[in-house]
C-alpha cells in the first residue's frame, strides 16, 4: 500500500517512468492464505451469526440505498457501515494508529468480513484492521458485484448501523 498514493510518491521527488526495467530473475515461493478471502457462502452464513461482523466499507449513501451502481441498492443484511475513506486524512494518508484504534472497538475474537463494490476499499480496510491487531479478518473480494446479482441474497436499505 502506497500511503498517500501516487501524489505522495511524486510530491516527495520520486520519479515515474514508462521504460522497462530489467531485474535479475528471482524465485517466488507463494504461501497462499485462503482464510484471508471470504466467499459467498461464508458471508451468507455470517448474516445471523453473532460471531461474525460484516463491514460495508462504501459511503453511507450506498449503504442506505440512496445511491447504487449495482443491480440492487443497499447493503448485505446485518452489515455495519464504516466508510473506507474515513480511514484517510485530508491528504490521502492513513490516519495515525491511535486514531484508527479509536474507531474500532470490535470483538477481537470475531470473524470480520469486509466488503465494498469489488474488494478494493475492503482490502485496504482489512489491512488496517490487521495492523490494529484483528487477526481473523477476511475480504469478500466479489463484494456487491457478485452479491447484488443474485436476487436471493438478502439485502437491506436504511439508516447506518455502526
Amino acid at each position: 500500500i502506497l500511503n498517500g498514493g501516487l501524489t505522495e510518491w511524486t510530491s516527495t521527488g520520486n520519479e515515474l517512468s514508462l521504460e522497462p526495467v530489467n531485474r535479475p530473475t528471482q524465485r517466488l515461493t507463494p504461501k497462499p492464505r485462503p482464510e484471508l478471502i471470504a466467499h459467498h457462502d461464508e458471508v451468507l452464513a455470517g448474516i445471523d451469526n453473532e460471531a461474525v461482523i460484516l463491514i460495508d466499507t462504501l459511503p453511507e449513501e450506498f449503504y442506505r440505498g440512496e445511491m447504487s451502481i449495482y443491480p440492487r441498492p443497499g447493503h448485505i443484511s446485518g452489515a455495519v457501515n464504516i466508510n473506507g475513506l474515513s480511514l484517510l486524512d485530508k491528504t490521502g494518508h492513513l490516519l495515525k494508529q491511535d486514531e484508527l484504534a479509536l474507531m474500532h472497538s470490535f470483538d477481537r475474537n470475531a470473524r470480520i468480513i469486509t466488503y465494498c463494490g469489488g474488494g478494493i476499499v475492503a482490502s485496504t480496510y482489512a489491512f488496517v484492521l490487521n495492523r490494529l491487531g484483528f487477526h481473523n479478518v477476511a475480504v469478500y473480494m466479489a463484494s456487491l458485484e457478485e452479491w447484488t446479482a443474485n436476487p436471493n441474497n438478502p439485502m437491506e436499505t436504511g439508516e447506518v448501523k455502526q
